[in-house]
């Protein structure tokens, strides 16, 4: 006989496991996608067109123009926002919403970009509770790849994309194709919720560099 009138119990939380070697580096035209995640497909291409400047590499002017545009300010609620909305409201937030936007203008420039997300060293080691995430860009250039940070706009060309200890004493532990199916920290909940989950067992030995 069925039982009936029992409590529900609380939603669960599911999200993806991060996952570091899903992408294939032989293949950088396999990383050009607009995903409808990232926004509108006509206004990301037409920004792209306005910020193509021959004089600059497609990192350089996508940089310039988004700095032109959009500047930093965290006094907002902190959520995913598409591309064409971070342009409207001319603010970005954090590293992952500014690599978010600059990596769909790489893309619409024709520029292979993967989204990288990392935590602080001393963050693992300590898992205090101010999260100390970080997002970088890699782009395929000149038929090579690169790591980008897109805050301090620096390019880093002896690289190696299957390092895991990156400038900064930063731990990549996760790469993805769509930055909204990766979760990165707009998306709070599930962002604390993976990280706490991945980092709980962590082998500090990783750490190494």
């Amino acid at each position: 006989m069925p039982v009936t009138n029992l409590p529900l119990a609380p939603p669960v939380m599911v999200t993806p496991t991060p996952t570091f070697d899903a992408i294939d580096y032989t293949h950088p035209e396999r990383y050009l996608a607009l995903h409808p995640s990232l926004g509108d497909h006509a206004e990301i291409m037409r920004v792209a067109s306005e910020a193509r400047d021959v004089d600059k590499d497609p990192v350089a002017a996508a940089i310039t123009w988004f700095d032109a545009h959009v500047h930093n300010d965290i006094d907002h609620p902190y959520v995913w926002r598409p591309f064409e909305v971070v342009v409207r409201d001319g603010y970005w937030m954090s590293c992952a919403d500014r690599a978010v936007a600059i990596g769909t203008m790489l893309r619409a420039m024709g520029v292979p970009t993967v989204w990288v997300k990392s935590m602080d060293v001393r963050w693992i080691k300590k898992r205090d509770p101010t999260y100390r995430g970080h997002v970088f860009l890699e782009v395929f250039v000149d038929r090579a790849w690169h790591l980008l940070d897109p805050v301090t706009e620096r390019i880093y060309d002896d690289y190696d994309p299957h390092t895991h200890v990156l400038p900064g004493r930063r731990f990549a532990y996760d790469k993805g194709d769509d930055p909204y199916a990766l979760i990165l920290s707009m998306r709070q909940l599930e962002w604390r919720a993976q990280t706490d989950a991945y980092f709980e067992h962590f082998d500090t030995a990783l750490l190494a560099p």
